[in-house]
């Protein structure tokens, strides 16, 4: 069985290539960074070893300084986990600061699911 900690992972990889094929850059040179604060997991059912599995992820609401995604694991035809992470959105030196207008417009352009 796969260990309950490695869907956290799974979430991370569906973001990253979220906001990568959204055309965000993540990084540090483009000034923002977005470290989760706050992480939820839902276990349904147990992913074992060498199963495959899809992660669905999409954006489920932006905020003036954070955002949150959301994620649904599955095997096949069924749900194996699901969840959400909000991200602050950082500046050099990790202060806190509102998502700048052009990254808004990005992720408010997206298509909602990848």
């Amino acid at each position: 069985i796969v260990h309950h900690a490695n869907y956290l992972q799974y979430f991370e990889a569906g973001r990253v290539a979220w906001l990568k094929a959204h055309g965000v850059d993540l990084s540090p040179a483009s000034g923002v960074q977005l470290p989760v604060v706050d992480a939820h997991v839902r276990y349904r059912k147990p992913a074992r070893f060498d199963d495959a599995i899809e992660v669905a992820t999409w954006l489920a609401e932006i905020k003036g300084a954070s955002m949150t995604f959301a994620y649904a694991v599955w095997r096949g035809d069924e749900l194996l986990c699901e969840g959400e992470t909000r991200l602050a959105c950082v500046g050099p030196g990790l202060t806190p600061q509102r998502i700048p207008e052009a990254l808004r417009v990005q992720l408010e352009t997206a298509p909602a699911t990848s």
